[in-house]
């Protein structure tokens, strides 16, 4: 398990079946979210998983989040930390695109 600081907000992150998946109830807390299930709710399932994780020494069943799914999860909310790092993935994928070289008009193509 790895935690990650998110604008003062702990993330968990395991890895899963090789993926680096983050635990649902942090990111739900991290985007201010009443409760993971809520968030969960409009995620497909592809991009969740449920995993038994140790927890102060106790095992835990633990909803997680693929990277896709915390994608979701931000572009679902409408609070003020969801928006910021909304915009930081659009800055870093349109500065993927403009190094690429792919006009951005070819990205509806």
């Amino acid at each position: 398990m790895r935690v990650e600081n998110c604008d003062g907000h702990p993330i968990r992150f395991v890895d899963y079946n090789g993926e680096w998946c983050a635990v649902a109830q942090d990111v739900a807390a991290a985007l201010d979210y009443g409760d993971a299930q809520a968030m969960t709710r409009r995620i497909p399932d592809e991009y969740t998983s449920t995993a038994v994780l140790s927890v102060q020494g106790q095992g835990r069943k633990m909803l997680l989040l693929t990277e896709f799914g915390i994608y979701k999860a931000v572009f679902g909310s409408h609070k003020p930390d969801g928006e910021q790092f909304q915009q930081g993935v659009f800055s870093t994928i349109k500065q993927l695109r403009e190094t690429s070289g792919i006009e951005g008009i070819q990205v509806f193509q």
